[in-house]
């Protein structure tokens, strides 16, 4: 419920996607397609006709600068 709230005191256009998030949908709306035709064409309708265009403009690219420094031993995170 706390999200929810949140996500609704947010103007829209401050909010982006990343493109890998986008990805997991998609990958996602396949899965229910295949396991079930009739939830997998709602998911779609709403992939299509909601989360896409509500975020054109705002989808985030990614590419090879974004994961090599912080995927890499000599990250903080990466040490033991």
């Amino acid at each position: 419920m706390h999200v929810i709230r949140w996500a609704a005191s947010i103007p829209p256009d401050t909010l982006y996607l990343s493109a890998i998030s986008v990805l997991e949908l998609e990958a996602g709306t396949q899965r229910i397609v295949r396991r079930d035709p009739r939830q997998g064409a709602i998911l779609r309708h709403w992939l299509d006709s909601q989360v896409l265009p509500g975020f054109a403009g705002r989808i985030l690219s990614v590419d090879t600068s974004f994961p090599q420094p912080r995927f890499t031993p000599a990250h903080p995170r990466m040490s033991h």
